[in-house]
């Protein structure tokens, strides 16, 4: 006799015959998942594929109740939807009100809410932000778009591409990035005053290699002259795995606008973040509010923006790594998913991880001879501790000022935090 598994189901639900294993309910995994809801924007099935994979055992209706005694609802309630709906509003206003998401699209926007923890559907806070922001809807849909062949690369870590943005070099103030070329993901990212100088591009490699413990096998980047310590290292560590490897095996020079990975994401930087700032810093200088010559002007623009800008910057990339890139029906052969999850949990079993372990004695020796080197420092410390008093005199709010100048998100394992710091009662409305 044949039937469908859910026929059989079906059957069992109305005989009375159901089976429940115990659900697995730890401080640890409550907190576990309540991170890769937040910091992952994961769904149900990621979640339950991640968990496994870390050698939790929950099955799907156990990961549904957990959500559901965490507070961590995907749906509003129809009788709960017009409250629900004005503090959606509020919400989107106060961040409007911040221009911090005046260029985001409707896959960042949902990656930004979330990242601050709060339950709100793509369409629902879409919705909102035309309503509060058409100006600005209309003015993404208008931005050209530049199309590109496929990009083929087999999987993590095989390939980083990295270089710097040059648009705020006017103003004394840098960012250099790397970013994976399979998963797009984003490894690193540095803002502050050096970013164009070889020895910078190295201590931003080894801090990368130090917290996450892996290094890609190829590195692509244009022939600058921040480039060649950083070079040199990358083919010393190929070295220690492969000991015959020649230099063009492990390290591909070309131009910029031929490295397609990073200038692909300036673009996504720029769009969404950096034209407010280019913006603004432009009104100053045609005002004369800023010169570049002017010794005073460069500090004081360093000691109140670059706090800022090392936050905004670092959330930006911290939400595109969590954002959902979609299918393209014009090249097949992208890859599409969350970057994070691309990198760190490649769900395709045909794709393998290419990353290496840095050699321990060889990334010592390199830390301990840039040691000296501090990448958060942006001016001398007397200069900004004056700085520092100067503001808070003046009644300007600062921020925090402890904010690492390289950012590297991680696999959000280190996120420990009691529930109560993830769910909020006007979250669970959304």
């Amino acid at each position: 006799m044949k039937t469908s598994a859910r026929t059989v189901r079906r059957r069992l639900k109305e005989w009375g015959c159901t089976q429940r294993f115990p659900i697995p309910d730890t401080p640890q995994l409550r907190a576990r998942i309540s991170a890769l809801f937040f910091e992952y924007c994961a769904s149900d099935k990621e979640i339950i594929y991640i968990l496994e994979k870390e050698g939790y055992q929950i099955s799907s209706y156990g990961l549904s109740v957990l959500r559901a005694r965490l507070g961590l609802t995907r749906r509003v309630s129809r009788f709960n939807r017009e409250e629900a709906d004005e503090r959606l509003l509020n919400i989107v206003q106060k961040e409007l009100d911040k221009g911090a998401i005046e260029g985001y699209g409707r896959g960042y926007l949902y990656s930004h809410f979330r990242n601050q923890m709060h339950c709100i559907s793509r369409d629902r806070l879409f919705a909102a932000v035309k309503q509060l922001d058409p100006d600005g809807v209309y003015r993404r849909a208008n931005d050209l778009q530049r199309h590109r062949g496929e990009y083929i690369v087999p999987g993590p870590n095989w390939l980083w591409s990295i270089d710097g943005h040059c648009k705020l070099n006017f103003y004394g103030i840098e960012i250099y990035a790397a970013i994976d070329a399979y998963s797009r993901y984003i490894t690193w990212i540095y803002i502050g005053i050096s970013g164009r100088t070889a020895i910078s591009i190295l201590v931003q490699f080894l801090t990368t290699l130090q917290k996450e413990g892996v290094h890609p096998q190829r590195i692509r980047s244009d022939r600058g002259t921040e480039t060649p310590l950083l070079a040199a290292a990358q083919h010393a560590f190929m070295k220690r795995h492969v000991a015959d490897i020649s230099f063009r095996d492990c390290y591909w020079y070309g131009t910029s606008t031929a490295n397609q990975r990073i200038e692909s994401w300036w673009g996504q930087l720029t769009g969404g973040l950096l034209f407010r700032w280019r913006d603004y810093f432009q009104r100053l200088h045609s005002e004369h509010l800023f010169e570049p010559d002017n010794l005073a002007d460069k500090i004081a623009l360093l000691a109140i923006y670059i706090p800022i800008l090392r936050q905004e910057v670092q959330a930006f990339a911290r939400m595109w790594n969590m954002h959902t890139i979609r299918k393209q029906p014009n090249r097949p052969n992208a890859v599409h998913g969350k970057p994070i999850m691309l990198y760190f949990y490649p769900q395709d079993p045909c794709i393998q991880n290419y990353g290496l372990k840095p050699d321990p004695q060889l990334l010592q020796e390199l830390t301990d001879q840039t040691a000296s080197y501090d990448l958060n420092e942006y001016l001398p410390s007397e200069t900004k501790n004056w700085c520092n008093e100067k503001l808070t005199a003046f009644g300007h709010r600062r921020e925090p000022d402890d904010i690492d100048s390289v950012d590297i998100t991680g696999d959000g394992k280190d996120i420990a935090a009691d529930d109560n710091n993830f769910i909020g009662d006007l979250d669970s409305q959304f």
